[in-house]
């Protein structure tokens, strides 16, 4: 994904690169992953990711795009394009229900694996988790999602590059908990769309006690669960922004952008 990526910043600007490709991969089918392989590239850039740019430039703009786009997927898949620098990754599966990673200690893979290994988890779910020595001579901005799945922290990394954040999934009170000690994140996203597996009111009196330079967003708010955990912060007297679902996508994202910046 990272040549996608490139591509469409060559005709949006890195800036607003990822706003298009998180509404493109917003566009895809429920369930379905971040798009690997040839074939699956391939499919979302002539599907979702060509309706997106068509949205945003028209179409003129969005078909020459469209075309660089699949100009430099065909120079990659030729081996033209640099060799991505191998990373280290570490990765565990402990529960059946999620499908088989096999990665090398050196994998010659770029993002396109990444963008589930990179999402860390705990506790039910897969332990995921990436060496932060390809962090030490980067400013990277540490995310935690709490969310049921990793659906959302995918597509935000996804949008970004895994080079610019690093991304933690809590899906549960004790994940929560440990990542706010142990990452420090700058920005919490929680999502009301996906529950995660906690009260709203256990989520709130874990924000209130952040340190104070955490932002902390409720993306959906204006969705049952998101709404529950806005009255719970408000009570506690946590300091948070609100990002209604009816709200555009770049409102949470300029979040980030800011944090970037």
């Amino acid at each position: 994904m990272s040549v996608v990526r490139t591509a469409i910043e060559g005709h949006v600007g890195r800036d607003r690169a990822p706003t298009i490709i998180f509404e493109a991969l917003s566009e895809l089918p429920e369930g379905e992953d971040i798009p690997r392989g040839p074939g699956a590239l391939a499919a979302f850039i002539t599907g979702p990711l060509a309706a997106t740019l068509e949205r945003h430039l028209g179409p003129e703009s969005a078909a020459a795009a469209v075309a660089s786009v699949q100009s430099g997927l065909a120079m990659a898949m030729m081996g033209l394009a640099p060799a991505p620098v191998p990373i280290d990754i570490e990765v565990s599966i402990s529960d059946s229900d999620w499908p088989d990673v096999d990665v090398d200690e050196a994998s010659e893979n770029d993002e396109d694996r990444e963008n589930d290994e990179n999402v860390r988890t705990k506790s039910k779910r897969p332990t995921l988790s990436i060496s932060r020595e390809m962090y030490e001579d980067q400013d990277t901005v540490p995310i935690v999602v709490v969310a049921r799945t990793s659906r959302l922290a995918q597509r935000i990394r996804t949008a970004f590059g895994g080079h610019r954040i690093e991304i933690a999934l809590s899906s549960e009170r004790d994940d929560f908990a440990e990542q706010l000690d142990s990452l420090t994140p700058e920005i919490v996203i929680v999502d009301g769309l996906d529950a995660p597996d906690l009260r709203p009111q256990e989520l709130a009196d874990l924000v209130v006690s952040a340190p104070v330079a955490t932002l902390t967003l409720i993306w959906a708010s204006d969705q049952p669960w998101g709404s529950a955990a806005v009255g719970s912060l408000e009570r506690v007297g946590a300091t948070f922004a609100k990002v209604p679902r009816s709200a555009s996508v770049d409102t949470m994202l300029d979040y980030i952008r800011a944090r970037l910046a």
